[in-house]
């Protein structure tokens, strides 16, 4: 909400948290230079944190994520000492205080504590060897992998002539007369297995740690183990040793000076296929950490996730067998084996779901702790289903959703859907705040700008963050540079950390669609051999084009400055819709501008007007049913991709059937480019460059007299906030509109006075020169290279 004098001189409070760790970890490609030799005492260690937290606090940072120290982690009783006279200390600068709860990344491992004497807890995967055979003549022999456990299960599944789409002849396996011969193995792990005659195919299926074949053996700080987030016992060994010690070692101080705690990628462990001729080179880590080489002469075979826990928790979750659908979920081609790999999918979801969201909101609650974060692969959306499940909902389930950016040049990132991941999540499941952490990882090929971080810190709040994380270097500006910085996120974060987020479209989140058309993982894999990876390739392409038009739809609304939120099936089960009758003029019929009286509702209140679908093939029942309403409502449908039939799928037991009964007729098939303008915010020409959110304020019996109120000093007025970032690196000039505000009457809209243009970056705001025709307020913008401009309307 917009307050003048806080604008003009915001609250430190408000400023970025700045990560720091334990205050000697450096980041590896940052260049910084403390005065900490391993010799130096307790008394000028405690001096050196003292002198970082007083510049943080004197620079107007607004608090600090912290933790206990790397080297022996959490097992150095000084180092624990230190770190409460640290939280002592921050509390004395009034800075707020996060926890980071690990040593580097992922969280789960606890330094490597949590698998310290059980490695049963570690992740596991299971993995599918197949071996066709048509030879009675001698035994099958098929041996146990290197680096994977004795045999798990085995199937023999005789292979029939069919008939392509191309009317080839070829073979399949018959799933339906499958025999299970795990109990032929030999006594050094592998199969034994004397072929009946005739064509068959063997499935073997081995378990391994799912270490090698993941992006743990390559992590920037230092490739480790990490445990199963499937299983509940495991997680909560890693939340006891995490939450454990510093409970006791911080006491009342957790909840009470200590606001949240930040988990760092947690996560399954999905296939990140090595590059190409590819060695592993000892990495130097900034601190003592445990750092284990990876056996690259393992084989990554087409692989799942596994857990001791999973076969029991897919009957009840599934009600059939995991065990006796392995081979048609793996090497499977029709609709049957994708309805079993999405169920599959949908339990190993649920169960990460359980392990880890559940018990760690638990515990974060009881130590009255807000649960903040981000998870692994957010911005990879092929990625989702095998990493967590519905990103949406996971996110969702943290009291601050949140997201990592890894570069600071906003051309790279406007369009990425890691920020509007994080803030929908927030919006749809009632969250406040929206977190990132923000750095310039990937920018190392020149030095960060003062201008180029405050645009790209401008991107993160117009796609819905109001809490920054800097991971940036301490060095990396000056100190009157990183005053204006914290200056710049202060107004921003006072500005739009409460009101409500009014997008104008709602994008289809296609976690479903994805995760039943995506093939087991490693498939690309040499090990797999040439039919998977063929297989592979030929499915991968429905589950990537979904997911593809999803980013660039995302991309395009942007571009048309049509602000958006994601839903998933989920959350669009619980929107409704508000009915009114169609209106539009000759002029925004002509230029296919979006203007409907009925709105869809969304669970935060959020009323947008149109909703647009990738390019899907079907959706759920109750998706369906939410269409048909819509259409009939007038609501703007689209979908992405050519005119097609969009079915309904339907499950019963573990068959799956598609009805086409949604009415295509109605359905706006948009082709691969969106030509749609939103009645809100508008240009006259296009500005791709251009970033914009809207964001209403109001209060409850407000009463605001215009007349008196000429200088907007009103903490309480209802009011909109339209905030514009120029990503480009040349001025941007252009003619605008918004709507005028739903309750002004004919006289106060009339007013030129209405509009007033912010700046974040000075703090100062003017009067904007506005003119009001039919109902709509316009204005020319002149914006300079990298910049930042709020428009405040006052209803």
């Amino acid at each position: 909400m917009y307050h003048k004098t806080l604008f003009s001189n915001p609250d430190r409070h408000d400023g970025p948290f700045q990560i720091s760790h334990d205050f000697q970890f450096i980041p590896l490609n940052l260049s910084e230079n403390f005065d900490w030799p391993d010799g130096s005492s307790e008394k000028n260690k405690l001096k050196h944190i003292e002198w970082r937290l007083k510049r943080l606090a004197d620079r107007g940072f607004g608090g600090v994520v912290i933790n206990i120290a790397f080297k022996k982690y959490m097992e150095d009783e000084t180092a624990w000492k230190r770190f409460v006279k640290t939280v002592d200390m921050a509390v004395e600068l009034g800075l707020r205080i996060w926890i980071y709860d690990e040593q580097y990344y992922p969280s789960g491992m606890a330094g490597g504590l949590a698998l310290r004497g059980h490695p049963e807890l570690e992740a596991k995967a299971l993995g599918c060897l197949i071996k066709d055979v048509d030879s009675p003549d001698a035994p099958v022999r098929i041996a146990s992998p290197h680096g994977h456990a004795s045999l798990k299960f085995a199937f023999a599944v005789p292979l029939i002539a069919m008939q392509n789409n191309e009317n080839a002849a070829v073979t399949c396996p018959d799933f339906k007369r499958q025999e299970e011969i795990s109990h032929l193995a030999d006594s050094g792990g592998g199969l034994c297995w004397d072929c009946p005659g005739g064509k068959w195919r063997i499935y073997c299926f081995f378990t391994r740690s799912n270490y090698e074949g993941t992006y743990l053996c390559r992590t920037i700080r230092s490739p480790h183990r990490n445990i199963d987030c499937l299983s509940t016992t495991a997680v909560k060994r890693f939340l006891d040793i995490t939450y454990g010690n510093y409970g006791k070692w911080l006491g009342e101080r957790l909840g009470k000076d200590i606001e949240a705690i930040f988990a760092d990628e947690p996560g399954l462990l999905a296939y990140t296929p090595y590059p190409e001729n590819y060695t592993y080179t000892r990495k130097k880590a900034p601190s003592e950490s445990i750092v284990e080489q990876p056996d690259l002469s393992i084989p990554i075979l087409p692989f799942m996730h596994w857990s001791d826990e999973i076969e029991e928790d897919f009957l009840q979750y599934c009600g059939y067998s995991l065990k006796d659908s392995l081979p048609e979920l793996f090497d499977g081609e029709s609709k049957r084996a994708c309805g079993l790999r999405l169920d599959y999918r949908r339990c190993t979801a649920k169960m990460f779901d359980e392990a880890y969201n559940r018990q760690y909101i638990h515990l974060a609650e009881a130590y009255e702790l807000a649960y903040s974060g981000h998870f692994r692969s957010i911005r990879h959306m092929l990625w989702h289903p095998d990493t967590s499940g519905d990103l949406l909902h996971n996110l969702g389930q943290m009291h601050i959703p949140g997201c990592d950016r890894l570069d600071s040049d906003p051309d790279a990132f406007r369009y990425r859907i890691d920020c509007k991941l994080a803030s929908s999540a927030a919006h749809l499941y009632g969250k406040k705040q929206a977190m990132i952490e923000a750095s310039h990882m990937y920018n190392t090929s020149e030095p960060l700008k003062l201008d180029l971080m405050m645009c790209s810190t401008a991107v993160d709040f117009a796609q819905g963050i109001n809490i920054i994380t800097s991971y940036y270097g301490e060095h990396v500006l000056k100190d009157d540079e990183y005053k204006a910085y914290c200056r710049f996120v202060s107004r921003m974060t006072a500005l739009f950390s409460d009101g409500l987020h009014q997008a104008q479209a709602l994008l289809y989140y296609p976690y479903e669609q994805i995760a039943y058309n995506l093939p087991v993982m490693g498939f690309v894999s040499p090990a797999a051999g040439e039919r998977f990876a063929l297989k592979g390739n030929r499915q991968n392409a429905i589950a990537a084009r979904a997911a593809d038009s999803f980013t660039s739809m995302a991309g395009q609304l942007i571009k048309l400055q049509i602000d958006y939120d994601f839903i998933n099936d989920e959350k669009l089960a619980q929107c409704h819709l508000a009915a009114g009758s169609a209106k539009a003029s000759a002029a925004d019929r002509s230029s296919n501008v979006i203007h409907c009286e009925s709105r869809i509702v969304t669970p935060n209140g959020e009323t947008p007007s149109m909703i647009i679908f990738p390019d899907i093939d079907f959706v759920c029942t109750q998706t369906a049913h939410f269409i048909d309403m819509a259409l009939d409502a007038g609501i703007y449908v689209g979908f992405m991709g050519q005119k097609r039939a969009i079915y309904i799928r339907q499950k019963v037991k573990n068959e799956t059937s598609d009805t086409p009964m949604i009415q295509s007729e109605r359905i706006v098939f948009m082709g691969e480019e969106a030509n749609i303008r939103s009645a809100d915010f508008r240009t006259e020409t296009a500005c791709p460059g251009l970033v914009c959110m809207h964001k209403q304020f109001a209060t409850e019996n407000c009463q605001v007299n215009l007349a008196l109120d000429t200088n907007m000093q009103s903490d309480g007025s209802p009011h909109d906030l339209y905030l514009l970032v120029n990503t480009d690196r040349q001025e941007l000039v252009f003619n605008a509109s918004i709507p005028c505000p739903a309750e002004s009457n004919s006289q106060s809209a009339a007013n030129t006075e209405e509009l007033m243009l912010l700046d974040p970056v000075s703090g100062e705001s003017d009067r904007l020169e506005c003119r009001v025709t039919a109902g709509r307020i316009f204005f020319c913008m002149r914006m300079t290279a990298n910049s930042t401009k709020i428009i405040l309307s006052r209803h």
